[in-house]
């Protein structure tokens, strides 16, 4: 396994774990930190001052000053979890309530005259100024040259006023410091004015009164550079009504919104076919609008010409006409590029740069009865910002509103050691309510390859061969509070979707394909319309709230480790939620009730959800077989965070599962961790075009014990004409009393491509334990690379080297914080989630009787708090294994009308197969198992059949090493092919749970488990013992035989669902297809 990662997984998880129930004191009054994004800190048992500014700055928190005329911002604290009566009390005095801060604390306004009755409330900790260090954050001067020079030496900004300012008297006093105003919003939640100032004059801000906060603009791009199968979608198109299923899901009756570059001629009357309707040719009903939100309104007219817009939406819901699809018949045949949902509506807002106000998007569509909505695009910078605030608000005020970003191409391997990097989200991905998506590979027999700034195995390594694997540069999480990001993966390695005829290099061909997490969004959009239809047609919810929506979509998710690269030093994947796959692969059909034996049980809480702390309930499921996987997952639309708090969970649920046995189940990979600190430091200009100096910093914990997680750089190359391969050490070393160690406690090589104009910032994760002192963090060039800065904070803190070891810096005014540190530190000890708003609890062998669900509410500051519940797992009819279980497989996808026949099993030895047949076999695990049936002439009556019986007491092995043989008339057999993923190709077979999701061959299965063995074979093909047509006969029995010698990947158990939703995944890949590639 990957250090890099399993330092990540020992500091952040706590584990769940199996334990009597006991009662929890987490909440200690007499040591409660508040935590904002530069400083974490216990505001009655210190001095708090910020040790990041210069001599005429004041403290983070000082005392009340004089009274005044008119209201003020403070920082109010709470003893404990909060009660609505706390705050009730305190707004009939005058008090207002804004953003909230952990812990059990809140930014408010109040007249000056209240402050001593406000101190003197009953549960009130603490009250002080919300001063002007707390109003800015450290990415302020983190502006590249290329940016600056654009704005012609000023930085972009972005500055949040709390609600009820003057959105006048703001601009005005932005003006007074010589800002120049862009634009202006206002909305309930607040005002948002963009302005260019001149660095000197950005301090200016924070001083001016109703100002809340200040972060820089950032450029947004797009994220591009064979999935239905893999995702498992066919099987919901299911409209025979000889099958089980009988699901018919194909996005009707729902609307998705896209915001992208274009759709195609971006003319409703002129786009291509795949966005028509399913009659009509030229019925283009299925597009409600192509809303033109270019910054230059001209260019619209001339289309897509980016070409990504049309990609996208294509993956979504095209329809596949121009490849061979009927959607008039509901016909998309395998070979077809059709999107997961072809008769679902497009809301589509074609923007040229992305320079759009969110809440404006959003309300927009919402309003066109959009429900779903999909951006492929961003802004690579891992930090809750307010692009992430303006996404949450919206979603909460808008709760049946549900929101996907992609997570970001910026996946890299810099200390080149086979795995890629953690902490490279998008912004906007980091968002709590949003679904953010990775990209895992496709499968394509013509797959492209990674670039050579990979290295073994990733360079290696095909994008397009292994359903279980991860796109090397696919952005992993988490975010820099500890939440699992992505939520979850899907298809994103040479993707299939529709050509824009207006792009640049259109030829005559109607699809291309491309790759990045820009093609897993769209495709899990799809899904989640899919998911909706059904809840709205199957479950009887009239309106799902997008959390549930959301549950559903995490619930039957699939877990892909170890990943492609096995269980050894290059695993980074590990058992669900983590933070490269989070909480799985999409799995359309492991999410609803596609089977008769696997129930799930849907709960959208909203009339009697939590106010408050005293809050608990419990809901039931009946699991009628031993060893099935049950799984229940929990979200909610939590309510907004803040920026300077790093948008940390406001609302906290708890669950946890109480088994038949009385045993407490805690969730999945419980997170438990806060960040203590967040330090900042510039360096000397003189320094910068001297890349083989090095140069560091001093950084001192405001508490012990505490870890340093992550250290953060921006570098940029001493190279004026191109970006240039650059290579250097990140060093950490032991700080105390004025010297540097000569002990070096962290080391690590990196190499990245970068260039002067475009600084690359880096967070690096390296989770140093620390238990007294200083740490002096440092980065020492090797060759073409160095620190970027502009100037620096003036502090004896900064060090560099000139070749003669280390000294003072002699520095100058605060313009770049190039430097940075960020301490975390455990909270009180739990086994609940005190970190994401999305819960799994995850039993791989459940035992018969009844589990119960227990909810309840530890600390509601925000409420009420709505949430939605999903269960899963083995209820209503469990398959026998007689002779009756052998059926025709209702899963399968464009299948055959079958009727079955004469059907036996009968247990034998390998010595009774070889008296009575000849056959020599290894040891029978399962019955022998023969059945006949008959084709009906007619549609698909050319496809192969496939045949399922359930099978249990099967040994402890890797589903892959069991054999299912075939026993011909002549005393001789043929061994079926174990497929990578699930094919209906003829001699394949595979295990199922009964979910009816597919095992990979590295499954390692239970003895206590029931299986569905599932065989294809085609009429008068090689597994087809009676030559008839439309007549097939296939007697058969599985075996195993104990290797001589171990090999392979052991050591790692997969879930039931563990390396096999790949037919969800391959379901995902036919939407958009299986050519070879281009990465952009």
């Amino acid at each position: 396994m990957s250090l890099k990662y399993l330092r990540a997984i020992l500091f952040f998880a706590a584990i769940s774990i199996v334990a009597s129930p006991f009662a929890f004191a987490e909440s200690n009054s007499s040591n409660i930190r508040l935590h904002f994004s530069n400083k974490v800190f216990d505001p009655v048992k210190e001095d708090a001052t910020s040790e990041e500014v210069g001599q005429d700055s004041v403290p983070i928190m000082q005392t009340m000053r004089l009274a005044s005329d008119s209201p003020e911002y403070y920082i109010l604290q709470f003893d404990g979890p909060i009660k609505k009566e706390w705050k009730t009390n305190l707004i009939l005095k005058g008090v207002t309530f804004f953003n909230y801060v952990p812990d059990f604390a809140f930014i408010i306004k109040a007249m000056p005259s209240l402050q001593e009755e406000i101190k003197a409330a009953v549960h009130v900790r603490w009250l002080g100024e919300y001063t002007p260090d707390l109003k800015m954050s450290k990415n302020v001067y983190l502006a590249s040259k290329d940016e600056q020079r654009e704005n012609g030496g000023k930085l972009k900004l972005l500055v949040a006023a709390f609600a009820g300012e003057n959105m006048d008297g703001l601009e005005a006093s932005l003006k007074n410091i010589r800002a120049e105003v862009l634009s202006s919003f206002e909305n309930s939640w607040g005002i948002k004015i963009k302005i260019l100032i001149d660095p000197e004059n950005v301090e200016e801000i924070i001083q001016i009164n109703g100002v809340q906060w200040v972060e820089p603009v950032r450029k947004k791009s797009l994220f591009n550079n064979a999935a239905t199968d893999i995702l498992q979608v066919r099987e919901l198109r299911n409209t025979d009504p000889l099958k089980t299923s009988k699901l018919g899901l194909f996005g009707e009756g729902q609307i998705v919104g896209v915001c992208d570059s274009g759709l195609d001629t971006n003319n409703k009357a002129t786009v291509v076919d795949d966005f028509k309707a399913a009659g009509d040719i030229g019925d283009s009903s299925r597009i409600v609008d192509i809303v033109n939100c270019f910054t230059n309104k001209t260019a619209f007219g001339y289309g897509d010409t980016n070409g990504h817009g049309t990609h996208v939406a294509g993956s979504v819901l095209g329809n596949g006409r121009m490849s061979g699809s009927a959607p008039l018949t509901n016909t998309y045949p395998d070979d077809s590029y059709t999107g997961i949902a072809p008769e679902a509506k497009l809301y589509f807002q074609a923007t040229d740069d992305f320079e759009v106000e969110l809440a404006t998007i959003f309300q927009e569509a919402y309003d066109k009865d959009v429900r779903i909505h999909s951006n492929s695009w961003g802004t690579s910078r891992c930090y809750y910002s307010i692009s992430s605030q303006d996404i949450d608000q919206f979603s909460w005020d808008y709760k049946d509103f549900l929101i996907l970003f992609a997570a970001s191409n910026d996946g890299l391997d810099l200390d080149q050691d086979g795995v890629i990097d953690l902490y490279s989200l998008s912004t906007e991905a980091t968002a709590k309510n949003s679904i953010s998506v990775g990209a895992s590979e496709d499968l394509h027999l013509d797959s492209s390859i990674y670039a050579r700034s990979y290295t073994s195995p990733i360079y290696e390594d095909e994008m397009s061969n292994n359903p279980m694997g991860l796109a090397a540069f696919s952005s992993r999480g988490p975010t820099l509070d500890g939440r699992f990001k992505p939520e979850v993966v899907a298809p994103g390695t040479d993707v299939m979707s529709v050509y824009s005829t207006k792009s640049a290099d259109y030829t005559d061909e109607h699809y291309l394909s491309e790759s990045g997490t820009s093609m897993a969004t769209p495709l899990t959009a799809g899904a989640r319309a899919l998911f909706r239809e059904y809840l709205i047609k199957k479950e009887n919810f009239s309106n799902p709230s997008a959390a549930l929506v959301k549950a559903t979509l995490l619930n039957g998710a699939v877990d892909i480790s170890p990943g492609q690269y096995g269980t050894e030093e290059y695993q980074e994947t590990q058992k669900r939620p983590d933070f490269a796959q989070g909480f799985g692969r999409v799995n359309v059909a492991g999410s609803i009730n596609a089977e008769e034996d696997f129930e799930h049980l849907y709960y959208d809480i909203t009339t009697d959800a939590p106010a408050d702390s005293d809050y608990k309930k419990e809901l039931l499921f009946d699991v009628t077989d031993n060893g099935g996987k049950f799984a229940t997952t929990m979200t909610w639309t939590d309510y907004p965070g803040a920026p300077l708090s790093e948008g940390k969970l406001v609302n906290d649920l708890d669950l946890r599962i109480k088994s038949p046995s009385g045993e407490w189940i805690y969730p999945d990979n419980a997170q438990s961790v806060t960040i203590l600190q967040k330090s900042s430091f510039g360096e000397d200009a003189n320094l910068w075009g001297n890349p083989e100096f090095g140069f560091g910093a001093v950084f001192t914990p405001t508490d012990y014990p505490c870890t340093l997680s992550i250290v953060s750089f921006t570098l940029a190359s001493s190279s004026t004409a191109f970006p240039v391969i650059g290579a250097g050490t990140i060093c950490v070393y032991k700080y105390s009393e004025g010297q540097i160690s000569d002990e070096t406690i962290y080391r690590q090589k990196i190499i990245r491509n970068v260039s002067k104009s475009d600084p690359f910032y880096l967070n690096w994760p390296v989770d140093i334990p620390i238990s007294s002192d200083s740490v002096f963090v440092a980065f020492m060039p090797a060759a073409n690379i160095g620190v970027f800065y502009d100037n620096a904070f003036a502090s004896g803190t900064y060090y560099n080297n000139k070749g003669l070891g280390w000294e003072e810096a002699t520095i100058g005014n605060p313009v770049d914080p190039a430097i940075s540190a960020t301490f975390t530190t455990g909270k009180n000890s739990s086994l609940f989630d005190r970190v994401n708003n999305s819960l799994s609890i995850t039993i791989d062998n459940a035992e018969i009787g009844t589990y119960t669900a227990e909810v309840t509410a530890y600390n509601i500051p925000q409420g009420p708090q709505p949430y939605a519940l999903v269960l899963g797992g083995v209820g209503g009819i469990v398959p026998d294994t007689g002779s009756d279980s052998v059926t025709i497989n209702p899963g399968q996808p464009n299948a055959p009308t079958v009727v079955i026949g004469n059907k036996e099993r009968v247990a034998q030895s390998a010595a009774t197969i070889r008296q009575n047949t000849g056959a020599v076999l290894d040891d029978p695990v399962a019955d022998v198992v023969s059945f006949e049936c008959t084709i009906t002439a007619g549609a698909n009556d050319t496809q192969p059949v496939s045949f399922r019986y359930a099978a249990s007491n099967l040994p402890v092995v890797a589903a892959g090493s069991l054999k299912l043989n075939k026993i011909l008339s002549s005393g001789q057999t043929l061994v079926f092919k174990y497929p990578e993923v699930k094919t209906y190709t003829d001699g394949n077979w595979w295990l199922e749970d009964l979910a009816g999701d597919f095992l990979g061959p590295n499954t390692i299965l239970s003895s206590a488990t029931k299986y569905f063995v599932v065989s294809v074979v085609k009429d008068n093909g090689d597994f087809d013992l009676n030559k008839t047509l439309l007549q097939v006969e296939d007697p058969q029995v599985l075996t195993y035989s104990a290797p001589s010698s171990s090999s392979g990947s052991g050591g790692c158990v997969l879930s039931s669902k563990g390396n096999g939703d790949m037919l969800l995944l391959l379901l995902f890949c036919s939407v958009v297809g299986l050519l070879r590639g281009r990465s952009l």
